[in-house]
């Protein structure tokens, strides 16, 4: 028969057998799953933050989120650097004389794909725009987003933001539950 005691070890069990590697971290506002945190150099301290998506379009989307000092400005180029640098993200690149750099490739997590990339602006991370300039003429702000989708055919849809799995979510909440009722029964 199953104790209160043991109910409490299997949903710890539980919860510690479904958490993955990214954090989940409120950005203004929005919950996102941030799989890791980079910064300028290999500092990840600094009092601005921004986020990088990578969305490859089948249902496998990645945030890594940047950090910066305040008085210095940045670039989406710098930030999708320093994710490239930070871990275990690899950003392919081209450069095109006076138009910039364009992305051939990014691979992470056993993702790649060297389709077309879109690049998206958002300042929420749920309304984004195609920017009107590119990732090394774009100034970040504190609380930006930069957006990355993988598109057949030159046509793309905006990244999907990874936000917390609803099934540790609902663990969380039978936890809780659990917690509550052991309380009420003493």
């Amino acid at each position: 028969m199953l104790t209160g005691r043991s109910i409490a070890v299997c949903l710890a069990v539980a919860l510690c057998g479904t958490a993955a590697t990214a954090a989940t971290h409120d950005f203004n506002g929005t919950p996102v799953d941030i799989e890791y945190w980079c910064g300028y150099g290999s500092s990840t301290s600094g009092t601005n933050e921004a986020v990088c998506v990578v969305d490859y379009a089948d249902g496998n989307s990645f945030a890594f989120g940047y950090k910066w000092p305040g008085d210095e400005t940045r670039t989406g180029y710098d930030m999708l650097a320093a994710a490239d640098l930070g871990g275990a993200l690899e950003v392919d690149l081209s450069w095109w004389d006076d138009m910039g750099a364009f992305i051939d490739a990014i691979e992470y997590d056993g993702n790649t794909t060297t389709n077309w990339w879109a690049y998206w602006t958002s300042a929420d991370g749920q309304s984004w725009d195609p920017p009107t300039v590119g990732m090394s003429g774009r100034t970040l702000s504190d609380g930006d987003w930069d957006g990355w989708s993988a598109a057949a055919d030159f046509g793309s849809e905006p990244p999907a933001v990874p936000a917390p799995e609803p099934a540790s979510m609902g663990l969380f909440l039978l936890a809780g539950v659990g917690l509550l009722r052991r309380r009420h029964r003493r």
